[in-house]
């Protein structure tokens, strides 16, 4: 069991989870093992498995244009309980409008409304020509010299042909006007910027300098240049983002009115203290004895003591919630104004 060490296993996903692995391996007694490796499975040895995931996407997510047909919609043309209207020209020539309700009997939405908006407009257009070439002489019109079985059988087809074309055509009407909202609001520049800063492999220099080349555009929307800001703010560190550099960034532009959306976003995506990236030479440097080098892990960040000594107490078989009040007692003591002459006493 490897005197009951865990293993940490991490994704490979920049420097942040290496760097938490290992000073979380520094922080722990004894000595464990870190590997990069799938995360699938169970140790061959039989040792406790303690994985670390890099979520920082998760608080970002919300920020990005998806690219499915449902989320496209609700971003850019959200509907009103569920009712989607469309403008047409009836027999006359003369505009009308429709209005359908998109919900799980529709098969064409349910079919389609978590596929990417190039395959939906697709998929639609290929059941179109099907229903187009199964009634050839409606969807082209009846002759002028057709005859009467003709016209008969023309007819009777008719409330069913338009019956069976119309949902086609409405989702094809749908993800036309969502194409022309993508292109007008230039998304496929703003998603690969998106893409970049929330997979974080890009210095924050490079994702700062695409930020400002969209933002700068008068012509970019309000909306797209708000959520764009939003995604830097919430996907980059106070190091990397400084307060003055941030103020700036907004008032360039033209977001000062909602300089309060930021301040909210920093109370859900922000926390004290900060994980220290691991360096060779400082991690030699502190490991001269376990005692300094638990210490040294440790106070690097006030919620890493806590992971350390949740571990410990994991592994002695004791409940989470011993390890919480002993968490919360040494806290409470470090806050009280005679904390050292206190500790003494204890």
């Amino acid at each position: 069991m490897n005197n009951g060490v865990p293993v940490i296993r991490y994704q490979k996903r920049g420097s942040i989870c290496h760097g938490f692995a290992r000073t979380f391996f520094e922080g722990l007694p004894g000595s464990a093992t870190t590997s990069r490796i799938p995360i699938r499975g169970a140790d061959s040895c039989g040792n406790p498995v303690r994985i670390i995931v890099d979520w920082g996407c998760v608080t970002v997510t919300p920020l990005m244009y998806q690219r499915t047909c449902q989320c496209l919609l609700d971003d850019l043309m959200p509907l009103e309980k569920k009712v989607y209207e469309q403008t047409c020209r009836n027999c006359l020539g003369a505009e009308s409008k429709r209005r359908y309700l998109m919900d799980g009997e529709d098969v064409y939405w349910c079919s389609c409304r978590h596929c990417f908006l190039a395959q939906c407009v697709e998929e639609l257009s290929v059941a179109l020509k099907k229903l187009h070439a199964y009634h050839p002489g409606l969807a082209q019109g009846v002759e002028p010299k057709a005859n009467l079985a003709e016209l008969g059988s023309a007819v009777r087809a008719s409330p069913e042909f338009r019956e069976r074309q119309v949902r086609p055509s409405l989702h094809i009407d749908a993800c036309a006007r969502l194409v022309a909202q993508y292109r007008e609001k230039r998304l496929a520049e703003v998603w690969e910027v998106e893409q970049d800063i929330a997979v974080g492999q890009k210095p924050f220099g490079k994702n700062l300098d695409g930020v400002r080349h969209l933002t700068r555009d008068a012509a970019m929307p309000r909306p797209v240049r708000l959520r764009l800001f939003l995604l830097l703010v919430a996907a980059s560190n106070t190091d990397e983002l400084k307060e003055v550099k941030k103020q700036q960034l907004i008032r360039d532009g033209g977001l000062t009115p909602d300089a309060h959306l930021f301040a909210n976003l920093e109370h859900v995506t922000r926390r004290a203290g900060s994980v220290q990236r691991y360096s060779t030479a400082s991690a030699q440097s502190e490991r001269s004895t376990s005692a300094s080098a638990s210490s040294a892990a440790t106070n690097k960040d006030p919620f890493l003591k806590q992971a350390c000594m949740l571990m410990e107490t994991a592994n002695r078989n004791r409940t989470l919630w011993v390890g919480l009040s002993l968490t919360s007692m040494e806290r409470d003591h470090a806050m009280r104004p005679n904390g050292a002459s206190g500790g003494q006493n204890s």
